[in-house]
């Protein structure tokens, strides 16, 4: 984590703002795995910002490395050999996903621009388009191989398994979504416990 906490742009923002991104002289490299605490707050808000939960978040300054545009609440998987790097939307179960900043506008990050992701604490998430069950408030989610970008349920039997699905499914990477959706929902408010957080 830098010892500064001010963000080098706002939630809401890339690093390029839509400008010209020159693959041969990349800005924000300087900026790459910069971690801030902030807190949980409604961005989009003009002027004063309301409050979402109250809880502190962690976001990571990430480059954008899918080769398209990664979009609001997105869950992404970063490059095992690049921490810093946004590698894929989330398409492998067993690999734990983050979340794109929610607040970026429609369009998204674009391919080599920079933007944050949450990698500790609540935030709004993609989930799988509205054709699975009901599910309450506390229960699991991670990356769908079906439907890519999006989290989906996992079902934990007992604490025996919610062992093993931390140590052998996700690791140290994991979501839960805090309340409980209706099959229709393909937003929804989770909590990330990343192997990024500090």
């Amino acid at each position: 984590m830098s010892r500064d906490n001010s963000l080098p742009f706002q939630r809401g923002m890339t690093g390029y703002q839509g400008g010209v991104i020159d693959t041969a002289n990349l800005k924000f490299e300087d900026l790459l795995g910069q971690i801030k605490v902030i807190e949980d707050k409604k961005w989009a808000d003009l002027g004063a910002k309301g409050d979402f939960s109250g809880c502190t978040i962690e976001i990571m300054d990430v480059s954008n490395k899918t080769g398209g545009p990664v979009t609001p609440g997105q869950a992404v998987e970063m490059n095992p050999e690049a921490p810093f790097e946004i590698q894929r939307t989330a398409q492998t179960i067993n690999i734990g996903a983050v979340i794109v900043d929610e607040f970026l506008p429609a369009a998204g990050c674009p391919n080599n621009d920079v933007c944050f992701v949450v990698i500790r604490g609540p935030c709004t998430a993609k989930l799988v388009p509205g054709n699975v069950a009901d599910q309450a408030g506390g229960t699991y989610w991670r990356g769908d191989s079906t439907s890519k970008g999006v989290l989906v349920p996992v079902v934990v039997a007992d604490d025996k398994a919610i062992a093993a699905f931390h140590q052998a499914a996700v690791g140290p990477t994991w979501n839960m979504i805090t309340i409980a959706k209706n099959a229709g929902t393909v937003d929804g408010r989770v909590y990330v416990r990343s192997k990024y957080s500090g």
